[in-house]
């Protein structure tokens, strides 16, 4: 699974849990939510807000995740401003 150009923000605790059941490979999963701002640029600060295969290890049967982070983005994605109508008319066929 990919995630990226998002802004994931940490407010206190935890911002990501990774976690899934080893299957009969037994080769953990990669999440890759490289390209990410996380309102940071500590790699340190970061890795302490994801909870992976990397704070477990092998022994435990759930945490079979390896979340990749780094190279993380420097600034907030960009947003497009946009008014209440024009969300709508994005979902409606008549784009009324």
């Amino acid at each position: 699974m990919d995630f990226h150009q998002n802004d994931i923000i940490n407010g206190g605790g935890l911002s990501v849990i990774a976690k899934w059941e080893r299957g009969s490979l037994d080769v953990p999963y990669d999440l890759d939510l490289t390209g990410n701002y996380w309102g940071t640029d500590n790699p340190a600060q970061i890795s302490e807000w994801i909870e992976d295969y990397g704070d477990h290890g092998p022994m435990e049967l759930w945490w079979y995740v390896t979340v990749r982070y780094d190279p993380y983005a420097s600034e907030s994605t960009p947003v497009e401003s946009h008014t209440w109508t024009e969300v709508k008319q994005m979902f409606r066929p008549s784009g009324r």
